[in-house]
């Protein structure tokens, strides 16, 4: 569930920005992308190396069909997902000064590529 957290709340974040007006869109994009740091945080202290089913969902997506989604986190890519929790507040703190055009669209299309 930790994992499906990790892809759903930067996905939230994205999707609430279109309903907050343009002076709170950097703010909420900041609280979501420092959710998202501490919920890494959170994930790297109860990861296990050993144990391959510590980080890892598994969902029926079509049934009917036999389809599954299943999302794993080995040590490497736990390492990039900290690397882009880490950089994505570092990107939103950098661009507080900037005035934007579409804040809300532009904030949003950060919070996704997290």
């Amino acid at each position: 569930m930790l994992l499906l957290s990790l892809l759903l709340i930067p996905l939230l974040g994205a999707l609430s920005l279109m309903t907050f007006g343009q002076q709170l869109a950097k703010k909420v994009a900041l609280a979501f992308s420092g959710l998202n740091l501490l919920l890494y945080i959170y994930v790297l202290s109860v990861f296990q190396e050993e144990v391959t089913s510590s980080l890892t969902f598994n969902g029926t997506w079509l049934p009917d069909f036999g389809l599954s989604l299943r999302f794993s986190l080995d040590a490497f890519s736990l390492l990039l997902v900290g690397l882009t929790s880490l950089l994505v507040p570092l990107i939103v703190l950098s661009t507080f000064k900037i005035d934007h055009e579409k804040p809300q669209l532009f904030y949003s299309l950060i919070l996704l590529t997290e």
